[in-house]
């Protein structure tokens, strides 16, 4: 209970930090709205960076991947972007549509301690970085994949992954081989939903 406190606490000030809307939890997990992809992008990397650095029970500590990921609750992230249906439910905004389930799938392929989002997604958030002088995304390990996601077939992925550990080589080994190369910067413009 008290990791999952800690862990709850993390999210929610990220959450504010970064301009989000927690519309609903299911279980552990955590579906937040965004106005901007690079909002989104960006909650997740500083989750993950904040997960890491927490102070965790020692009972939840996995020795052998405490290198890599870090001694706490070690979570995914998925990111997907564009329009949605909204409904109110008890007095709440509940997000339904394509692009919630994509959010769904990308956290569903994405590996521990990494963000995953859509090719397209990643190009947005890099040209709202752009637009505004930001320079985060540059400071974080950006992996291309292909996925095969359920209902979406092969789609372009870029694993965002925290400079904190040694995440980059746990991401390398999970995805094994399905590397493809390092960013390179498309600009396009777009709006945002996460799913964790």
């Amino acid at each position: 209970k008290r990791a999952l406190h800690i862990h709850n606490a993390i999210v929610r000030s990220c959450i504010l930090a970064h301009s989000g809307y927690e519309v609903k939890t299911i279980g552990d997990a955590f579906m937040v709205a965004f106005e901007s992809a690079l909002d989104a992008c960006i909650f997740g990397i500083r989750t993950q960076e904040e997960l890491y650095h927490a102070v965790w029970p020692n009972e939840i500590s996995n020795p052998d991947l405490t290198g890599y990921l870090g001694k706490g609750i070690i979570i995914r992230v998925g990111v997907s972007y564009g329009e949605t249906s909204i409904e109110t439910r008890d007095r709440r905004y509940d997000y339904l549509g394509p692009v919630v389930n994509r959010a769904a799938r990308l956290e569903g392929c994405c590996v521990g301690g990494a963000v995953a989002v859509g090719e397209d997604v990643y190009q947005i958030a890099l040209a709202e970085e752009e637009a505004v002088g930001a320079r985060d995304l540059s400071r974080v390990t950006a992996r291309h994949c292909k996925k095969k996601l359920k209902g979406l077939g092969e789609v372009d992925v870029v694993m965002l992954v925290p400079d904190v550990g040694e995440r980059d080589v746990y991401v390398e080994i999970e995805l094994g081989g399905g590397m493809l190369r390092e960013s390179s910067p498309v600009y396009e413009r777009g709006s945002n939903t996460s799913d964790m």
